[in-house]
């Protein structure tokens, strides 16, 4: 058999295999943007449009095997999610960015929706629809493949809400304990005393535990947080106790823990409204395990970062311009002259794309897992 090629299939033969070494040149990546004008970074493949697209995501591995796929769907205003059968075990996930967000308003009310997504994706996960503990890989999932302005990252990406004081742990992050010298002690500036303890998920699949100690000594000035379990913890990090008789009453961290991330939202506005009570475990519907952190001893949660290839924990809300003022003599133009920035999507790392002119750029929050480099 003979093969005979006339020069117009050749020619488009050739423009086909440039589009596609195009494409493959293309790569994907995060981007410094601006949302109402605001610092702002777009996931990888992101496009920005007015209104915003609604956003879809497939995440496999996550539905739980021998699920009835049409009894395991979810439908609300801003979110939908279906599951689909078969070995992959995928749930495919969208985002109504314009109704999440209208007008861009990154605001206490986005936040409360997507708290209620996430507690109707744990009671999917109660119900058999997704396989235990997925049902914060399935949020962690929507919410990194939104754009979003610069002071909602940790919140979205890392659990800090600023307003109402607490940071969600998550595994990989972990608490560092810090004690003010004793005031007896004439040589106590010197001897200012830290013990950290990492998050885990516990073996079980129950949730979360924390490691032994890994730096210090407790010496029972700090709480030994070794051992204790739970599903769903918040570390408040200042809570005012209102009826301690103290005409200027000291504010303490306070870890909470609770069955559901229902009645841990619940413990959370018990807890703003009388600390007391709910510590003391005088509430009837909420059973949280609350543990208040000696007065002298901070509690600040960290998270797992790489800077310049060594392993680091930084204190949640760090930016790159708190990595930059420990620089010294390195200006804000010479160290985004050498900056690079890497960050998990979907379990790879990408590249963050920046204009190495915009000095906005150093007030990007870090996030778990990014890789950075100067």
């Amino acid at each position: 058999m003979t093969l005979v090629y006339c020069s117009t299939s050749l020619a488009a033969l050739a423009a086909a295999c440039l589009m596609l070494s195009a494409c493959a040149a293309k790569q994907l990546h995060y981007r410094i943007t601006r949302i109402n004008g605001v610092p702002s970074i777009a996931p990888p493949g992101y496009q920005d449009r007015t209104p915003p697209p609604d956003v879809r995501v497939r995440i496999p591995g996550v539905g739980a095997r021998g699920a009835d796929a049409a009894n395991c769907n979810l439908s609300l205003k801003e979110f939908d999610l279906k599951a689909g059968g078969g070995k992959a075990r995928q749930v495919s996930m969208t985002t109504r960015l314009n109704v999440l967000f209208p007008d861009g308003a990154y605001d206490e009310v986005a936040r409360q929706a997507f708290e209620q997504f996430r507690i109707a994706l744990e009671k999917l996960e109660q119900k058999g629809c997704l396989a235990r503990g997925a049902s914060l890989r399935v949020a962690d999932r929507a919410a990194e493949a939104w754009p979003m302005p610069f002071q909602d990252v940790v919140y979205y990406r890392d659990g800090y809400d600023p307003h109402r004081g607490y940071v969600e742990l998550r595994p990989g992050m972990r608490i560092l304990q810090q004690a003010a010298p004793a005031k007896q002690n004439p040589d106590a500036k010197y001897k200012t005393q830290q013990v950290a303890y990492t998050v885990l998920a516990a073996s079980d699949g129950q949730g979360l535990t924390f490691s032994k100690a890994n730096t210090g000594d407790p010496s029972g000035w700090a709480l030994d947080l070794h051992g204790k379990q739970s599903p769903q913890y918040r570390l408040f990090l200042r809570i005012l106790f209102i009826h301690q008789p103290s005409p200027a009453p000291e504010r303490n961290s306070v870890l909470v823990g609770a069955g559901t991330l229902e009645q841990l939202h619940q413990a959370t506005v018990k807890l703003a409204e009388d600390a007391d009570a709910t510590c003391q475990g005088k509430l009837t519907k909420v059973p949280p395990a609350c543990t208040v952190f000696p007065q002298r001893v901070t509690a600040g949660p960290e998270i797992p970062v790489t800077l310049n290839g060594k392993p680091a924990f930084l204190p949640v809300t760090y930016t790159l311009h708190d990595v930059l003022r420990r620089q010294k003599g390195l200006t804000p133009q010479q160290f985004l002259s050498k900056l690079e920035v890497q960050r998990l999507y979907a379990g790879k790392y990408y590249k963050v794309v920046f204009n190495q002119s915009d000095l906005a750029v150093i007030g990007l929050p870090l996030v778990s897992g990014d890789k950075v480099r100067w």
